[in-house]
């Protein structure tokens, strides 16, 4: 930590670019993570609807990639607390919170390793299955809240008021455009349309371990840019309404000025989703889906904009 501290120090730039930039892939990773259970069940659900063994085996690879983003986030979660216990008292109520956190996010890895550990035991019972990959993803989903709200507690601590707050004041939605309300909104549908934008990625680098076919690639790719593509798109209205209001609180108050740092951050809101979706959409309406690589790869990339400004909002305070 003392030799992280000292090349910040040092450069600048480095102080300026890398923790906003270590924050947006920590939030990537958990985005992607926690709705993976719900994709891969909606999946299941779809193979047996429709008969199609081309969704179960598309299933299995998003709960394959779910089980790996769940043990790296359980695992990189635990040594990130070890490091950070020193900020806490360990037994207060912040860090029961902090570890409740961590604990429901170790309950919904393990349901994510079961759902893709009984693939093939559960072969027979294909709806049962696929009912416990969805239970997985609301696990996932709750313990993303959870892991939320305990950052919003821990950047609680910096403010200089910090022993006369209460819940009340941290967790209110009174007012009105409030950044919490913004993260709110936007947390559900992030949730689902980073694991489509993860598992498009996902799907592409197993391809060649993963060899199901042309044909089956050419079907699966498509869908999940349509999955990411109506998610992704419920998520950019959430920032062009987060942009919309903050713009009219600005010209309410009779002084419209906009500085060009203010303008920018305004922009990273929105453009970059509104971007993906449309990335997506190529990827959906593409007659040769595979080789759209890298509007995948870019799609996937400017997400980041957007799982980073969720962590800023859902850990901003407005009194």
């Amino acid at each position: 930590m003392d030799s992280l501290q000292a090349l910040f120090e040092s450069s600048p730039f480095l102080a300026s670019v890398l923790p906003p930039l270590a924050t947006a892939l920590c939030m990537a990773l958990l985005y992607s993570y926690a709705g993976s259970g719900w994709l891969s069940g909606v999946l299941q659900l779809r193979g047996v609807t429709a008969r199609r063994s081309a969704f179960d085996k598309c299933a299995l690879q998003v709960a394959h990639l779910g089980v790996v983003l769940g043990w790296l986030l359980l695992v990189g979660g635990r040594i990130w607390i070890f490091f950070n216990a020193d900020s806490y008292v360990p037994r207060s109520f912040l860090g029961h919170v902090i570890e409740t956190a961590w604990g429901a996010l170790g309950i919904a890895v393990v349901l994510t390793s079961l759902h893709y550990g009984l693939w093939k035991t559960l072969a027979g019972h294909r709806t049962l299955h696929a009912m416990l990959g969805l239970l997985s993803g609301l696990a996932g989903i709750l313990a993303l809240a959870a892991v939320m709200g305990g950052l919003r507690l821990l950047c609680a601590l910096e403010l200089p008021n910090a022993a006369e707050l209460n819940l009340e004041d941290l967790f209110n939605f009174r007012m009105f455009p409030s950044p919490l309300l913004y993260a709110s909104l936007a947390m559900l549908p992030l949730a689902l349309a980073m694991p489509a934008a993860a598992s498009l990625c996902w799907l592409l680098w197993r391809r060649r371990r993963d060899d199901y076919g042309r044909d089956y690639y050419s079907n699966m790719v498509p869908r999940l840019a349509k999955w990411a593509l109506a998610a992704g798109a419920a998520a950019a209205a959430v920032y062009l309404f987060t942009v919309c209001a903050d713009m009219w609180q600005i010209a309410a108050s009779g002084a419209f000025e906009l500085s060009l740092e203010e303008a920018v951050t305004y922009a990273l809101r929105f453009l970059p989703l509104a971007i993906a979706c449309v990335l997506w959409a190529v990827v959906w309406r593409s007659s040769q889906p595979l080789r759209r690589k890298p509007e995948i790869i870019i799609a996937f990339l400017l997400c980041f904009a957007s799982c980073y400004f969720i962590f800023s909002d859902a850990t901003s305070f407005v009194f």
